[in-house]
């Protein structure tokens, strides 16, 4: 059971590694110059995020005024820079507070956009990228930076730019002997679980965060998105992931730790799914109703443009 709950925290690892690979395609298909392209994946990234930070900010700010409690402990300059950043999705980068855990992950996500024309630019190198990813820490023997850095997920991000770049899901989808590769992509995921459970991921992360996750992407997209019931579900679900991201925390360790987990470890998933499915579902709702995300885009693309 252990191992089940470890294994589960390779989600930061599925998300770097999907975007990698979405990122890749979508900027090797694009005829914008790379500052547009940016841009434009910035809006799509950060409209939502701000939604969510704005509507927590307040919502928050009432129930037990946690923004006041988190940003401004020392004083109110530093405390303004905090929401600056935290706002921006910088925190994570710049090392400041920020209004919930999980939304460090905003500042990877705006490494991995700023850094896609740079990798893809340099396709044919990727390799020595990723290798480079690896050896440059211990070469100038860096300490691990923790599972809740931008920097530490570089590898599992390139990992999915080295699968867009050979077309590896495909291949494994259309891969003629399927039931022979059903027992070689098994073999990898069993291989990838017993070491990821194994080694210190302190020191092997492009096996923990890489390797392994990225034969989970390549079996699922293989083998149980286009099963009936479960590949629906699945989608449905990735429909709505980003704003489950967004919220979720906020019932897992700020506000509802007692009632998720003051179950069996299944239940105790089943609630969190739920109920974070709901309130994302809430929020959009929200969104849509207040007409939030066209009125963000509209200024956005006034002031891309004026910047052109």
């Amino acid at each position: 059971m252990v191992n089940i709950a470890k294994v589960s925290k390779i989600c930061v690892s599925l998300f770097a590694i999907i975007s990698g690979y979405g990122l890749y395609l979508d900027y090797s298909k694009t005829d914008k110059v790379e500052t547009e392209w940016i841009g434009n994946r910035l809006k799509k990234l950060m409209t939502d995020y701000w939604f969510i930070f704005l509507l927590s900010f307040f919502i928050t700010m009432v129930i037990d005024r946690r923004p006041v409690k988190v940003y401004f402990d020392h004083n109110i300059w530093e405390g303004c820079l905090n929401v600056v950043l935290d706002f921006l999705g910088l925190s994570s980068i710049f090392g400041s507070a920020t209004m919930l855990e999980t939304w460090w992950y905003m500042g990877a996500a705006i490494l991995y956009i700023v850094l896609t024309p740079v990798f893809v630019d340099n396709k044919e190198r990727l390799w020595l990228i990723f290798v480079a990813t690896g050896v440059l820490p211990r070469l100038f023997r860096l300490d691990y930076l923790g599972g809740a850095n931008p920097y530490m997920f570089l590898c599992a991000f390139e990992a999915g730019m080295i699968a867009a770049h050979y077309d590896i899901v495909n291949f494994c989808i259309n891969v003629k002997s399927k039931a022979a590769w059903f027992v070689v992509e098994i073999a990898l995921i069993f291989l990838g679980y017993r070491l990821y459970t194994y080694l210190p991921y302190g020191k092997y992360w492009e096996i923990c965060w890489a390797f392994f996750p990225l034969a989970v992407v390549i079996f699922s997209a293989g083998y149980l998105v286009d099963t009936p019931i479960l590949g629906p579900a699945l989608f449905y679900f990735g429909r709505h992931s980003y704003f489950i991201f967004l919220v979720h925390t906020f019932i897992r360790m700020t506000y509802g730790m007692s009632f998720i987990y003051n179950h069996n470890c299944f239940v105790s998933y089943g609630l969190l799914l739920a109920t974070s499915l709901a309130l994302a579902l809430l929020c959009e709702k929200l969104d849509a109703a207040l007409k939030y995300r066209e009125a963000v885009y509209k200024i956005w693309d006034k002031m891309q443009g004026r910047m052109k």
